[in-house]
């Protein structure tokens, strides 16, 4: 695994989080079950190792015995959203543009799987590149971003637009005329790689209400959102990522961060050193960001709070945020 494809965006998760509890399902609840951490369910832009990924999928494969999960979540979402993707293709003159658009500036919402378009004279194919993630959830993966894709376009144009075929990567399904009826075409299994092709004619539908100003406009900003997520991450945001996700399952120790991050703890240590950083420095900077922000909460317990946070008894959480801020955990809520 390379560094630069050690995390992913948690918008591949809260997909199908948010279709679980569209149909009276718990998922948080299974999540805390398997011993998975949650934080980042409520934190804005979250990036997690692609492990807890591949972990918080295969909770829900189990959960629901769905064998369509990824296709069920992206049909049970509005096509069109209020993010910077949906802004550019809805803003494109053509489906064409809106595909090359959404190709371009995927990683501004997500690390995988990443999409291309090829270009032919009479077709042109939207394919995915699998990213470092098992096969059977790159398939759920990239199902459920076709399925959101061809919902899009539709809304978009306002025409029942449908590729002229859909190929997908895996066995065949019991339930695959589901695909065939969305995809309004004969899905094809077991092929080599995934990817929909549309007609010239296709590609050519215009956008209605489309407004090429405002593209430029979103344009510049999904191009400094995407500068800020391809710049090298450097081993202290990695180790701090890792801690955000990890405090809950109690993994707070550098001897429980390196192999998340596929290093030895000596290895991490010269890393962290090389910076100007100490593991030890990381996980105070995280758990006095994760205090803060729980101190807030008038029903969490402060002995709950500690135990949360690693540690053994509520007196050692006490000294410890007096040494990050100055005063009491007591007197920083008195004081706001």
């Amino acid at each position: 695994m390379t560094e630069s494809n050690s995390r992913a965006s948690s918008t591949a998760c809260l997909i199908l989080i948010d279709h679980l509890y569209s149909i009276g399902h718990d998922a948080e609840q299974w999540l805390i079950d398997a011993g998975l951490a949650v934080d980042w369910l409520n934190r804005a832009d979250s990036w997690l190792p692609l492990t807890l990924l591949d972990d918080v999928w295969r909770v829900m494969l189990e959960k629901t015995g769905d064998e369509l999960l990824g296709f069920h979540a992206g049909l049970s979402i509005n096509g069109i959203q209020n993010n910077v993707l949906s802004l550019l293709a809805s803003n494109c003159m053509t489906v064409e543009q809106a595909l090359d658009k959404v190709c371009e500036y995927h990683g501004v919402m997500s690390s995988g799987p990443l999409p291309k378009m090829h270009k032919g004279e009479q077709s042109s194919t939207f394919s995915v590149e699998e990213v470092n993630s098992s096969q059977e959830i790159n398939c759920h993966l990239t199902e459920a971003m076709f399925s959101i894709i061809i919902t899009m376009l539709r809304q978009l144009t306002r025409k029942p637009l449908s590729p002229i075929s859909v190929q997908i990567a895996r066995s065949n399904p019991r339930h695959s005329r589901e695909l065939d009826a969305h995809f309004q075409c004969s899905v094809k299994f077991d092929c080599s790689s995934s990817n929909m092709t549309f007609s010239k004619k296709a590609l050519a539908q215009a956008i209605p209400r489309a407004d090429p100003k405002f593209l430029m406009s979103i344009e510049q900003h999904a191009k400094y959102l995407l500068s800020q997520r391809t710049k090298t991450a450097t081993w202290t945001d990695k180790v701090k990522q890792a801690l955000i996700s990890g405090v809950s399952q109690r993994e707070s120790t550098i001897r429980d961060i390196a192999p998340r991050l596929c290093v030895s703890t000596r290895t991490l240590q010269q890393k962290l050193n090389k910076e100007g950083m100490s593991f030890q420095k990381i996980l105070d900077a995280v758990r006095k960001e994760i205090a803060i922000d729980y101190l807030k909460d008038e029903d969490v317990s402060m002995i709950d709070l500690a135990l949360h946070l690693g540690f053994s008894e509520q007196s050692a959480f006490n000294h410890a945020f007096k040494r990050w801020t100055g005063c009491t955990p007591t007197d920083y809520i008195n004081l706001g």
